[in-house]
């Protein structure tokens, strides 16, 4: 997340809008739900893209956050 200056949970949730996916974070933490508000003034490109798409699925759903690189 460093590279866009986004928790990893904001570049995953970002990651699934940008593919298209209608996303439903679950949160009862203030914090995290106007985090989770926070993914739509950045863009993924196209590798970084690529790079999360790759990930294996984390517990059968979703991507493992502590896996990004970026």
């Amino acid at each position: 997340g460093e590279k866009y200056r986004k928790t990893a949970g904001q570049i995953l949730l970002r990651f699934e809008v940008q593919e298209g996916c209608i996303v439903l974070p679950k949160s009862t933490n203030p914090q995290h739900m106007a985090e989770n508000l926070e993914i739509f003034d950045f863009a993924l490109t196209p590798e970084d893209m690529a790079q999360i798409a790759a990930l294996p699925p984390f517990g059968g759903s979703g991507h493992d956050p502590d896996q990004l690189d970026f």
